[in-house]
């Protein structure tokens, strides 16, 4: 028995094309909200994502936000998937309800299964490891539904950093390549998808590339 048995959820990815709808309400009619890393952050887009968050997925890029007032009380699943993952790590997130989805093992064990070899573009996303947690490991759930989930097509019009930016809340960009494979990811999703009779994937347009915004 979870937290997460018998719930319907909702994990709420970050496609810039999550500001273009107006979903807030749909989504905060989940009994279980997960977002992930910076698009916990909702302040003032509540119209389009909702205001609900009852879990927060990340990574350890993220770790230093979770001292945070709106991570109080908040559980949280880390996605232990890193670059450097051959080098030991220990997350830093005390007194914190935290869960690893999976092992340093596990995830190189995904890395063989979908033909991942870490070079440019060859890394699990947070959002595709998160799903993998709920369709491999945690599936004591009613419903299960993604959005905001279109596998990196749509970027926005100008560069942060040095790429343009695929998520809504505009992260900086330290490289101008891509650390994941929308295609590859796409095909896992759908894999995924197609073993459970209450996974439901809203799309929000398509998956060609396109720049909006």
């Amino acid at each position: 028995m979870t937290i997460f048995t018998n719930k319907n959820i909702i994990l709420v990815g970050n496609s810039v094309e999550l500001l273009h709808h107006n979903f807030g309400e749909f989504i905060d009619s989940h009994d279980m909200v997960i977002r992930l890393g910076k698009g916990a952050k909702i302040e003032g887009h509540e119209e389009h994502i909702g205001k609900k968050l009852n879990v927060w997925a990340t990574g350890f890029l993220r770790e230093p936000m979770h001292n945070s007032r709106i991570f109080k009380n908040i559980p949280i699943l880390l996605n232990r998937n890193r670059m450097s993952i051959d080098v030991p790590r220990k997350h830093k997130m005390k007194g914190k309800d935290v869960t690893e989805m999976f092992s340093d093992k596990e995830i190189l064990a995904f890395d063989e299964e979908f033909g991942f070899d870490r070079g440019p573009g060859q890394r699990l996303s947070n959002g595709l490891i998160t799903i993998l947690y709920f369709t491999r490991k945690e599936t004591s759930w009613k419903s299960f539904t993604i959005i905001g989930f279109d596998c990196f097509s749509k970027s926005l019009s100008f560069k942060v950093g040095e790429a343009k930016p695929y998520s809504w809340h505009m992260p900086a960009n330290t490289v101008s390549w891509h650390p994941h494979d929308g295609k590859k990811e796409r095909d896992i999703i759908l894999s995924e998808s197609s073993k459970f009779e209450n996974f439901n994937w809203v799309v929000l347009s398509d998956f060609t590339k396109q720049e909006i915004f």
